[in-house]
């Protein structure tokens, strides 16, 4: 999990469900690396920044490519960039109460 605020609620309920979760407001790359060297389920970034978003999934994706990845837009790549992509596989839209839903998939 990277982010602040809304990901410190978010890990909180993740692990009242029983799940085991580690948290970062804002990892390194060295941190990242070491992170995804194990055993990960998938990466939630929730921040309010888009470009930092973005910057940290494709850090995620490079790293550990293919991990299942949930990641906060708010702004500027909502309104104009994604409906010039033609290809999104497996793209889905939750907010971050619907994400920790127990039965919720992402």
């Amino acid at each position: 999990m990277i982010g602040t605020d809304v990901a410190r609620r978010v890990c909180r309920s993740l692990q009242a469900a029983g799940h085991r979760v580690r948290h970062f407001a804002h990892p390194t790359d060295r941190d990242l690396r070491q992170a995804l060297g194990g055993d990960v389920a998938g990466v939630a970034i929730l921040l309010k920044d888009d470009a930092e978003s973005l910057r940290y999934a494709l850090a995620v994706e490079h790293i550990r490519p293919h991990v299942t990845l949930v990641v906060t837009v708010f702004d500027s790549i909502r309104g104009h960039g994604h409906r010039h992509h033609r290809r999104q596989p497996q793209r889905q839209q939750a907010t971050a109460e619907q994400a920790v839903q127990p039965g919720h998939s992402v």
